[in-house]
């Protein structure tokens, strides 16, 4: 699981923002085809009930999700996949609600829990497939993005910070960034992002003192 968007809009929006969906990433280095896995999630009041829904290639149902504008079921590795429900329907909760992923199996791989959500606002994983939990602008099919301000206001502590940031260092993910957002030429993003392993240790300091500053950037 790598990112769920429950709560589109009431006016609508650009597809595939119109509609709820969950995107999956595969951080893994072989394709998986994920058709005949299994998304659920928690329906109901105080005594909820876990509800299954089958991923299937195409012509979703009420009790299926497929992929969003006719993409395959196969996940090449670092890819990402956006599904939908069946027949347009909302089915997850806007005031919270707990999402999990099985394989074909029915072996749980992955749970997420969420809070409330406002309109049109997404939970990500950051960085990418191994990351810790927030609610950024969704960016579905593509890397998830988010700010200091993100973190800060997802209630992690400073230390916690520091450690998505190294972990961002070693994934080589697009670094968070302090309002307004880092000059595209500033050269400690480059070398975050193209920066070869064996550079990364050097890098990583670097990149967490000037994320992490307070003085105005």
């Amino acid at each position: 699981l790598n990112e769920i968007y429950p709560a589109p809009p009431p006016s609508g929006g650009v597809a595939p923002k119109d509609r709820e969906y969950i995107e999956l990433y595969n951080n893994g280095n072989t394709s998986v085809d994920v058709a005949g896995w299994i998304i659920s999630e928690m329906a109901g009041g105080e005594s909820p009930t876990e509800k299954f829904y089958t991923i299937v290639a195409s012509g979703a149902g009420s009790w299926e999700m497929q992929p969003y504008g006719g993409a395959s079921t196969t996940i090449a590795p670092s890819g990402y996949l956006v599904l939908e429900f069946g027949t347009g329907a909302n089915k997850l909760n806007n005031p919270g609600d707990t999402v999990r992923l099985y394989n074909a199996g029915s072996d749980l791989l992955d749970g997420h829990t969420y809070p409330s959500t406002a309109h049109g606002k997404s939970h990500v994983r950051f960085p990418d497939g191994i990351g810790f939990w927030v609610d950024p602008e969704p960016t579905p099919g593509g890397e998830n993005k988010v700010s200091i301000q993100d973190l800060e206001a997802a209630g992690f502590d400073e230390e916690t910070i520091r450690q998505i940031l190294e972990m961002v260092a070693l994934k080589g993910a697009p670094v968070p960034f302090n309002e307004p957002e880092l000059p595209v030429e500033d050269p400690t993003v480059e070398n975050v992002s193209s920066a070869p392993a064996e550079e990364i240790e050097v890098v990583a300091p670097a990149v967490l003192e000037y994320a992490t500053s307070t003085e105005e950037i």
